[in-house]
């Protein structure tokens, strides 16, 4: 069964990665967008106004990634607590329960969440 320490770890890339990639400035910046992109005269200039849209979806992705892997790890939480209790009431010598397997399943996907949004940050350099 995954640790409470495992958890922290994870939480602890991911608040990293919140200030690393500056998601609330990025939240900030698409929502500016948005409005811009709602403005009258927008579509004017097309070639123009789908360069700016696709920046735009640039930033939402972003957003979107670290919403998703942030609410991966927050569910580690509840799922360490079920498995934990879970565990416990089966005893020493029964087999791990449902609970145990399924908290193990969601930190690989939580793990791989992370990571996918670590590898995507460290390659988005120019030139890379």
């Amino acid at each position: 069964m995954i640790s409470n320490e495992q958890i922290k770890d994870l939480r602890a890339r991911i608040s990293v990665l919140e200030r690393c990639l500056d998601i609330e400035g990025k939240r900030k910046e698409f929502g500016d967008r948005q409005a811009q992109s709602q403005q009258p005269g927008f579509w004017d200039d097309p070639k123009k106004a789908e360069a700016f849209l696709k920046d735009m979806n640039a930033v939402k992705s972003w957003v979107q990634s670290y919403d998703s892997a942030l609410m991966q790890v927050d569910v580690l939480d509840v799922l360490y607590e079920f498995a934990k209790e879970a565990t416990a009431a089966c005893g020493d010598n029964a087999p791990e329960p449902p609970e145990a397997a399924e908290l193990d399943e969601a930190y690989a996907n939580a793990v791989s969440a992370v990571e996918d949004l670590e590898l995507r940050n460290m390659l988005g350099a120019e030139g890379d």
